[in-house]
């Protein structure tokens, strides 16, 4: 959510919201970015690991996921309006990725939230 489009391809992402261990995605702001935020979901039977969330080939936040729902704010010293290019990595304590219907997964992702300094949306 907020004032951006996914542009170009995507790799790790699924329609039921489940993503795979690597993802990567193009993200267009609409308007200066500030941060952004990704929530998401881990059940219970998953084994805990570590998350690595790159932006612009830079390694923004790096932090251990449970079993449990997290939210990894990811903030930019100045705000960002080119295009961003958005990698996650999960890396299971097990060394073992969960595998259903044939897909590597490393969680559910609910929300990936742009966030704009105030006043800064289109249209202002």
């Amino acid at each position: 959510t907020g004032y951006v489009l996914q542009s170009g391809s995507s790799a790790g992402l699924y329609s039921d919201g489940w993503v795979a261990p690597e993802v990567k995605l193009e993200i267009a702001p609409q308007a200066p970015v500030s941060s952004l935020v990704f929530r998401g979901y881990r059940p219970d039977f998953m084994p805990p690991g570590r998350l690595s969330i790159t932006v612009n080939n830079t390694v923004q936040a790096r932090v251990s996921l449970g079993k449990q729902h997290f939210e990894v704010p990811v903030k930019f010293k100045t705000p960002l309006q080119e295009t961003l290019h958005v990698s996650t990595l999960f890396e299971p304590e097990s060394g073992a990725n969960f595998v259903d219907q044939g897909r590597e997964l490393a969680f559910v992702l609910l929300e990936l939230r742009a966030l704009h300094p105030h006043g800064k949306h289109p249209g202002l």
